[in-house]
């Protein structure tokens, strides 16, 4: 059996470059023309995922012109983004399911960078039915093949851990009111506060050093490199100065395109490549039936923004 092909990290002159691709990215701003080319959309939500140790407010310009293209941009509120911890997982499932009620159950799109592109297929694994396509901005979703293709792991295995314990940490403190009330009650007997009063704290601990499973369970990083049932978009860049490019790509199907960008991993989402592709995306699929997705086509964009 040939053995798997080694995927080294980026080097420091590709982490350079990738500011330096990263600036130019975010100085030519191209959202004006790009919106000309397309009609007002149909209002349909779209959700845009920040990445590794990102936060909305970097994402949040490309929110924006999400939503000036006529869609629903909705941000992913899931604060700075440490990790796939099971807090991380389980607040964005709750937002998911806030967004699709609140937009009548209409199929939402993710736009995950990096990490939140990895995340983004999770939840659409998870919940494909709320899920109308998913688009990753090189997001690394075969890194559990190729654990050193990245100079990033211990610092996010660390990060994850981190944000296993602050989620945690958030609920105990919010168990705490009702801990007093309970304690405090002239209704509740002295045997039950003492049982109580031993428990809580047993309870705090276990939840504190509760390992993440996604570090744990080789299940999850097993079937986080396979394929998912919802049409998928990924956009990835040679030039990438963070992780292996080949990480972000995935096996293309009728469902399933890989498309490359002459950008970097931080300048993704302000790239006007990536946007005219999510914009075209979006036009063509952000309220189709997933058995009508169609393929990004570049032939109506010949020249535009280096794309052939």
């Amino acid at each position: 059996m040939d053995k798997p092909e080694k995927l080294t990290p980026p080097g420091l002159i590709d982490a350079a470059y990738d500011f330096l691709l990263t600036y130019d990215a975010v100085k030519n701003n191209y959202d004006d023309a790009i919106r000309s080319l397309f009609p007002y959309g149909n209002g349909a939500p779209v959700m845009v995922v920040p990445g590794f140790m990102a936060h909305d407010i970097i994402t949040g310009s490309l929110g924006n012109f999400v939503s000036s293209l006529g869609y629903a941009g909705k941000k992913w509120k899931g604060g700075l983004h440490l990790g796939v911890s099971d807090y991380k997982l389980q607040h964005f499932e709750e937002r998911l399911n806030y967004v699709f009620n609140k937009h009548g159950q209409r199929p939402i799109t993710l736009i995950g960078w990096s990490l939140g592109g990895i995340v983004s297929r999770e939840m659409a694994r998870m919940q494909p039915d709320k899920v109308a396509q998913v688009i990753t901005l090189g997001s690394p979703f075969k890194a559990p093949e190729h654990p050193d293709s990245t100079h990033l792991k211990a610092a996010f295995d660390f990060a994850t851990q981190l944000d296993q314990k602050i989620g945690a940490s958030k609920e105990i403190m919010g168990d705490i009111p009702a801990l007093l009330k309970h304690q405090l009650s002239l209704k509740t007997s002295l045997r039950d506060k003492m049982k109580m009063g031993v428990r809580f704290p047993l309870h705090c601990v276990e939840r504190l050093f509760k390992q993440p499973k996604v570090l744990s369970d080789n299940t999850f990083n097993a079937e986080s490199v396979k394929p998912i049932d919802v049409p998928s978009t990924h956009i990835y860049t040679q030039n990438d100065g963070v992780v292996h490019w080949k990480t972000c790509i995935g096996e293309e199907n009728e469902r399933t395109q890989n498309i490359e960008v002459n950008t970097s991993h931080i300048g993704l989402p302000f790239d006007a490549a990536v946007r005219l592709i999510i914009a075209d995306r979006l036009y063509h699929n952000a309220a189709a039936q997933k058995q009508d997705w169609q393929k990004f086509d570049a032939s109506p964009y010949q020249g535009l923004f280096g794309l052939t």
